[in-house]
């Protein structure tokens, strides 16, 4: 993967998991 992308992929994962428990999606 590259490094500079890392972060992106990072955030994408934390802001579905985020959205998912406004959702209450599990």
């Amino acid at each position: 993967m590259d490094k500079k992308l890392e972060p992106y992929y990072l955030s994408a994962e934390t802001a579905l998991s985020i959205v998912s428990k406004k959702f209450n999606i599990k």
